[in-house]
């Protein structure tokens, strides 16, 4: 089981999103490609919370446009 907290988790991901879209937007199909493989690690591990926040922010831009 990671140490990272789901807190952690949020910003790193969001993090990614934000600076990914605005200063390199055509790199945002890359971005989503790693996020994808980042919650299948997270399923296989059997961290389900995990996976399913990271699915559910790049699936919400709300939630990370800034």
């Amino acid at each position: 089981m990671r140490r990272k907290s789901l807190l952690s988790e949020r910003y790193g991901v969001v993090n990614r999103l934000r600076v990914t879209r605005k200063f390199w937007p055509w790199l945002l199909p890359v971005v989503w490609s790693s996020l994808l493989l980042v919650a299948l690690d997270r399923m296989v591990h059997g961290e389900w919370a995990r996976a399913l926040l990271v699915l559910r922010l790049m699936f919400s831009p709300r939630q990370w446009s800034a």
